[in-house]
């Protein structure tokens, strides 16, 4: 019999001898008509044509080795330095935009800038690796631990001379990684799994990080500046089950934190390649990601807020601004991190001639060159001390810019809608008209408002959110209340402050050297807008010359409506705060809240009180929580150890593991929860468990105090700065993580900050 390929006609014998123009494979299925009812000893099933060296472990393998090595690369330490990159960049880049006097070239040199400095970071992460492979040279991964990676590594930081802190940062977090791989390495050549053999040469390890840096350090530029890179697939939809419990808050997921977890997982996918060659291809699609270009949304609403402003100022008087607000919407739609379904559902265009049509109707009573002067004088009174003479040079802009404003927070206000509302024609026409009403008190001084007025924020003041930094006009990165807050804290009041990161105001103010109460200070408030980022607020709001007036990005906080009461008895300055971020840096989505404390003679600033570590991959659970104490807590429990006062160094662990902390852990455990047990958790476990870990955590540590005590004074003389108690937990099975009690956990004192 004759079989017909290609219409080349085979003999049954040469049929059954084709071979694959791979080595090492056979192509050996029946051809239709060949053995068919018999007993053939040809093959069943179609072989890969690929040689071995490509074959892929089972699917349910690679991805528990998968598993087991992301669980050790998790660390909000180096979420934390992607975080200080970008906020330097951003400043970096902003402060630079002031230094030229060229308006058209301005951007891009500054631009060039910040390409410069992430450029500077990448060639030191190549330096620093390039010394360690030098240094580890014949020996494999698993003879290596991360305290030794650690300490020759910071050995070499330490020699590169002066870096900035966010490259320092960094850095550190790059030897951390590396540190985990070896440990991720060991474990899971513990579960016995085929893929870790493939992998043992240390010049996988440094060659992936090196391969892996540039293309992250890309996406962070790109973050910094504005360019809203594309959320990162498939990660957002698992990472925002993993944060919130729920694949639908992937818009709260802060953008560098998306790109951190995307770095690990391809970290992870390329150090677990079956080949050099797959790991390498790995690395080259990162790197092509990353250099896919990506609109600058942010310099074109900077571009169009302006335009806008100037046709505004420009119109003749009564006239209905229609076909300027067609233009000016679109713009914004673009800049804003995410885009409601709703949008897709009704149509674009009509949204957008809804909302021109019913704004250029609003406020074509307020434009044209005299209604701009008087708008302008009033804020001007109002809004004095943000000006600078220098910077402005056209004050009677200030009103049309008000406008403006009022225009960009409505349809951002809008948007927000679900796809009914925007149906719904009464029920749209409110919303608008609420959130115009609501836009205006906040830009427009109260003098050419209606009286009454029930959108109006503040009870008590007369101030208005003005767009900064003047300066850098029209280049703006966020606004500011024109009026401060003079307070006075009480130290009850104080400690009722809690904040996302596990701590209080208290513990801010006593790390700062409060010693003293009641506290007198003042409060400065700001408002994120699209390409915020803390950098900026860091490079502008400092007192005297830049750059020498740095404020720390640490010193800023979200202003919930809750804190706003307490602090300035203002609770609708606040804003209710986005799904809590998985770091302690606070969230500047567009239309957050910020606040800055500020104390003479004091730098109240944000701390990382704790980091905590699920693995539930074993059949033996363990929750690893490392709790931070700073210089003041590790000589104060020194202290007390040295007096051999044992309750009172319990008594300041205490304090660090009270509500504040408690309602921080809850959040963090339900996202490991969420995305490391299958099938549903209840609610209340995450809290639970939390109250089991706080009492769990206090109760072995005083158990195990007095042989402590010589670590706690060895940490204390330690030139790093504070300490770390770890606790780590073990539950019997995944049975028991999820409704039972873990057992009594292992404590150790290690001096600095550490998630060994």
């Amino acid at each position: 019999m004759e079989t017909k390929l290609n219409g080349v006609g085979y003999s049954d014998t040469e049929m059954l001898s084709l071979e694959s123009p791979f080595a090492g494979a056979q192509l050996s299925a029946p051809v239709e008509g060949i053995g068919a009812g018999s007993q053939s000893p040809v093959a069943t099933e179609w072989e890969s044509p690929f040689s071995e060296a490509l074959s892929f472990e089972t699917t349910s393998e690679s991805m528990v080795a998968t598993e087991l090595l992301m669980a050790e690369l998790e660390s909000e330490e180096f979420m934390g330095a992607l975080e200080a990159l970008a906020d330097e960049a951003a400043a970096r880049h902003l402060m630079s935009t002031t230094m030229w006097t060229s308006h058209g070239e301005a951007p891009a040199l500054a631009t060039s800038e910040a390409e410069a400095f992430i450029g500077g970071v990448g060639a030191e992460a190549d330096r620093l690796l390039e010394r360690l492979e030098a240094h580890f040279i014949g020996r494999t991964i698993e003879t290596l631990t991360e305290n030794e990676i650690d300490s020759v590594g910071s050995r070499f930081v330490a020699e590169a001379g002066v870096l900035s802190s966010a490259t320092e940062q960094f850095l550190g977090g790059l030897l951390k990684k590396a540190g985990s791989i070896v440990k991720g390495v060991v474990n899971v050549a513990k579960k016995g799994i085929q893929a870790v053999g493939k992998f043992l040469p240390l010049g996988k390890l440094w060659n992936t990080l090196k391969g892996l840096v540039k293309p992250l350090l890309s996406r962070v530029l790109k973050a910094a500046l504005g360019k809203l890179p594309p959320a990162v697939r498939p990660i957002a939809e698992t990472l925002a089950k993993k944060l919130f419990g729920t694949g639908e808050a992937s818009s709260a997921i802060p953008l560098v934190y998306e790109l951190g977890e995307s770095f690990d997982h391809q970290l992870a996918e390329a150090l677990l390649a079956p080949s050099d060659t797959e790991a390498d291809r790995l690395v080259f699609e990162a790197e092509a990601e990353a250099l896919a270009e990506t609109p600058d949304t942010v310099a074109a609403l900077d571009a169009a807020r302006a335009r806008l402003a100037n046709q505004l100022r420009e119109a003749t008087p009564g006239s209905v601004p229609r076909l300027e607000l067609e233009e000016f919407i679109p713009v914004v739609l673009a800049a804003l991190p995410l885009i409601k379904l709703g949008i897709t559902v009704i149509g674009r265009q009509r949204v957008v001639g809804f909302l021109a049509d019913r704004l250029a109707d609003l406020i074509k009573g307020m434009i044209g060159e005299q209604a701009a002067k008087a708008i302008s004088g009033p804020i001007v009174d109002v809004g004095l001390g943000l000006l600078t003479l220098e910077a402005e040079t056209q004050p009677e802009g200030l009103g049309a810019e008000a406008l403006v404003s009022t225009v960009e927070d409505t349809v951002r206000k809008v948007m927000e809608l679900p796809a009914e509302a925007l149906e719904l024609g009464p029920v749209r026409d409110l919303e608008l008209h609420e959130a115009f009403a609501s836009a205006a008190s906040r830009h427009l001084p109260r003098a050419l408002l209606r009286a009454g007025l029930p959108m109006v924020d503040t009870v008590h003041g007369t101030g208005v959110w003005m767009m900064m930094p003047r300066s850098t006009r029209p280049c703006f990165r966020y606004k500011k209340f024109t009026e401060t807050y003079p307070i006075v804290i009480q130290r009850p009041t104080a400690r009722a402050i809690t904040f996302p990161g596990g701590d209080t105001l208290e513990l801010r103010l006593l790390d700062a050297g409060v010693s003293a109460w009641p506290v007198q200070g003042e409060v400065h408030l700001y408002e994120a807008i699209p390409g915020t980022q803390l950098g900026h607020l860091a490079a502008f709001e400092g007192e005297g010359s830049l750059p020498e007036a740095l404020v720390a990005t640490d010193e800023f906080e979200v202003l919930t409506p809750e804190i706003a009461s307490m602090l300035i008895a203002e609770p609708g300055q606040g804003r209710a705060a986005r799904p809590s971020s998985p770091t302690a840096a606070p969230d500047v989505a567009p239309g957050t809240r910020l606040f800055r404390l500020k104390v003479a003679g004091r730098r109240i600033r944000r701390t990382r009180r704790f980091e905590v570590r699920l693995d539930a991959s074993g059949s033996v659970p363990t929750l690893r929580l490392h709790l931070y104490l700073g210089e003041r807590e590790s000589h104060q429990i020194a202290e007390a150890v040295a007096k051999g006062q044992p309750a009172a160094m319990l008594a300041g662990v205490k304090a660090l593991l009270g509500p504040a902390f408690e309602l921080a852990l809850t959040a963090r455990l339900q996202r490991h929860l969420s995305a490391k047990i299958p099938g549903p958790v209840a609610p209340a476990r995450a809290k639970a468990l939390a109250r089991l870990v706080s009492e769990g955590a206090l109760t072995a540590l005083g158990a195990a105090v007095s042989g402590l005590a010589p670590k706690f004074v060895e940490a204390a003389r330690d030139p790093r700065p504070g300490a770390t108690l770890t606790f780590e937990f073990r539950f019997s099975d995944k049975a028991a993580l999820i409704g039972g009690t873990p057992a009594t956990p292992a404590v150790s004192v290690l001096a600095g900050r550490n998630h060994g």
